[in-house]
């Protein structure tokens, strides 16, 4: 299959999809303010999200989808810890009077989930010309792993913001 073929094959939802990551992405470039749960939204929802579209992706009943998950877990956990200490950005803090985080606009963002959307694009593409991949323990290992690189990311960011508003650290003189 040619990559035109590819493209002109990808059903039409996932174009506007596109745009609004780019533009969730986009905005996230921009310094804001922002609820608590706003902010940690997105995080939560992505570690909930992943694992379950790997286990959909990897179909039912999978021989490896316990390894596939555990995979993810330890991905996701070890690119936590290592991206923990630099999980909040200069200048960030969380105001008690008005309830909200301060956040710095930064590009990370936007290349997290362009790297989510591209790693599921590319998943479901290599599945769609070739249907037994998934079948394959190295694909679905392969396919975990990279799924909880971003997953450990966003839960690094999403534990330094909790942590940010936690009562003990809001205090600014």
């Amino acid at each position: 299959m040619t990559a035109a073929q590819l493209i002109t094959h990808t059903p039409l939802w996932v174009w506007p999809l596109l745009a609004a990551l780019l533009a969730l992405g986009l905005l996230q470039t921009r310094a804001r303010c922002v609820s608590l749960a706003r902010a940690l939204a997105l995080p939560l929802a992505m570690l909930v999200f992943t694992p379950v579209a790997l286990a959909a992706r990897l179909g039912s009943p999978s021989s490896h989808l316990a390894a596939a998950l555990a995979v993810w877990a330890a991905c996701t956990l070890g690119m936590a810890l290592a991206c923990r200490r630099h999980a909040l950005r200069p200048g960030e803090h969380f105001s008690a009077a008005t309830r909200r985080l301060h956040l710095a606009g930064s590009w990370a963002p936007l290349c997290v989930i362009l790297g989510i959307f591209s790693l599921r694009y590319a998943l479901a593409a290599t599945q769609a010309v070739n249907p037994a991949l998934a079948a394959q323990p190295a694909f679905a290992l392969t396919a975990a792993a990279l799924g909880g690189l971003p997953s450990g990311w966003l839960a690094a960011r999403a534990w330094a913001l909790w942590t940010l508003a936690r009562p003990r650290h809001n205090v600014r003189p």
